[in-house]
């Protein structure tokens, strides 16, 4: 029992970096330390994809706890289980415990918990863009498609496939008071100040900008900061 402590101990010790000369903690509650091993479960054989956020593991995360900013090699969301995860091996992850740190970076994006207003939990979004003191969010949902069954045989002749989608959400940057939006010019729109609507629709105009495309929405926000 104590070498498996020590193998952990080494393990975890070894994928925690801190930042900006922060004094990093890997024993004891409140820091990255805190959280679960797993078995990686990266590509079940009757299932084609994968549950995680990104196909590989060679992405480098930045978690944030307070005053500390760790970084994390071989680092993924996993869409299924609502959590990061850090691959130690090639069967076996660390699952971090979520309610330990306030917000993950990877390449840039960052992912922040909010009550997901359809399951009434605390899950993962990605911030997009803060205007106008709101925050344009992005929830990552994964559903199973179930193969093709052959009518005469009765068996499948095409295996299940994971399949990831989007969803979008505006949160009230005072109240978290969170509702779901949908891409299109309406709702997008009637987010928009009275004031400002028809500078938004000229601006989208002219730039040849699509409000069902969530990189155009954000261009579009992005002016409206500035108006």
């Amino acid at each position: 029992m104590l070498n498996k402590l020590i193998i952990v101990f080494f393990l975890v010790s070894n994928i925690l970096f801190a930042q900006n000369s922060v004094t990093t903690n890997t024993v004891g509650n409140g820091d990255l330390s805190d959280g679960l091993w797993v078995i990686s479960k990266d590509a079940p054989k009757k299932i084609e994809g994968t549950p995680y956020l990104f196909n590989d593991w060679s992405h480098k995360g930045k978690v944030y706890f307070n005053d500390r900013v760790y970084t994390l090699n071989s680092f993924n969301y996993n869409i299924q289980a609502e959590r990061f995860e850090v691959k130690i091996s090639h069967d076996s992850v660390f699952a971090l415990n979520h309610g330990s740190f306030n917000k993950v970076e990877i390449e840039g994006k960052f992912y922040v918990r909010y009550l997901d207003p359809d399951f009434q939990r605390n899950t993962y979004f990605e911030s997009i863009i803060n205007f106008k003191h709101k925050i344009l969010l992005k929830k990552y949902v994964l559903k199973i498609k179930e193969g093709q069954i052959n009518p005469m045989t009765m068996q499948k002749i095409q295996e299940d496939k994971y399949i990831k989608s989007e969803k979008f959400y505006i949160v009230e940057e005072d109240t978290e008071k969170i509702i779901k939006i949908k891409l299109k010019k309406s709702a997008i729109i009637a987010i928009i100040d009275e004031t400002n609507k028809t500078k938004i629709k000229d601006y989208a105009k002219a730039k040849h900008l699509s409000f069902k495309k969530i990189e155009d929405v954000s261009k579009i926000l992005s002016f409206y900061n500035t108006l």
